[in-house]
């Protein structure tokens, strides 16, 4: 509408340049289409962004398209009142169906891109390099050798989810910064990128509640139906049957 645009970013694509990342990214896409959202947020490099999805992380994104919806999102988001939902194929089966994580994260010293647990295990961490992060799941389905998670994030750290799967000793499977090597099976090959989709956006911007969900993409889709003779139980039966659903 006039306020919001909404993304179904698929895997594989990147936020805004950085690096090496060849091909169009979500920012040079708002601005081919949209390039009236070009000060929308005060940073053209970032038009209208108000949150990120890590590039082989697929699913929904919200767009402000103007300022007012910006700066009403942003804080939706800094006071956590936007409902965010994953799902992740994770190595292992975790000890509890369903839980918390309530563990804070840190930039690893002389590193730029990988978070870790636990400032205090690492020299050289400066103060105030710690941010709180709080992480609900559920385990939806379980296979022999693999859980299908279902994440409520209600901090919005870089990496978090990923970091706190891996925490617990259960990394996303095909992750190649977080995933320990002896998580890792030799009998399934291995996706193209991380099992990580967020499945959905709720939140009550302007005194009306909006719902966003992402279908699972054919990617993930492929990953699980090749699992689908060693699936041992479904926790929840409609909402499993439900990420098969529709094209």
């Amino acid at each position: 509408n006039e306020e919001i645009l909404v993304l179904d970013k698929g895997p594989g694509v990147q936020m805004h340049a950085g690096g090496s990342h060849g091909g169009t990214t979500v920012a040079q896409w708002i601005l081919a289409h949209y390039p009236d959202l070009a000060l929308v947020g005060g940073d053209p490099l970032r038009p209208g962004i108000v949150h990120r999805l890590d590039r082989d992380t697929s699913g929904v994104l919200v767009i402000a398209k103007t300022d007012t919806s910006f700066q009403a999102l942003k804080k939706i988001f800094q006071d956590r009142e936007m409902e965010k939902k994953y799902m992740a194929l994770v190595y292992g089966h975790l000890d509890v169906l369903e839980g918390k994580i309530d563990a804070s994260l840190i930039r690893r010293p002389g590193e730029l891109k990988r978070r870790a647990i636990d400032a205090e295990t690492f020299q050289g961490t400066l103060p105030g390099n710690t941010r709180s992060a709080l992480t609900y799941y559920r385990v939806l389905a379980r296979y022999q050798d693999y859980d299908l998670v279902e994440l409520t994030p209600k901090t919005g750290r870089t990496h978090q989810i990923r970091v706190h799967l891996s925490f617990l000793g259960h990394p996303v499977v095909g992750d190649t910064l977080y995933a320990f090597k002896g998580a890792k099976r030799k009998d399934v090959p291995l996706p193209a990128r991380h099992m990580l989709h967020a499945m959905s956006l709720s939140f009550v911007p302007f005194g009306e509640k909006y719902h966003f969900q992402s279908l699972l993409p054919s990617d993930f889709k492929q990953t699980l139906a090749s699992l689908d003779g060693t699936l041992v139980s479904s926790y929840d039966d409609e909402a499993f049957r439900s990420l098969f659903e529709g094209a």
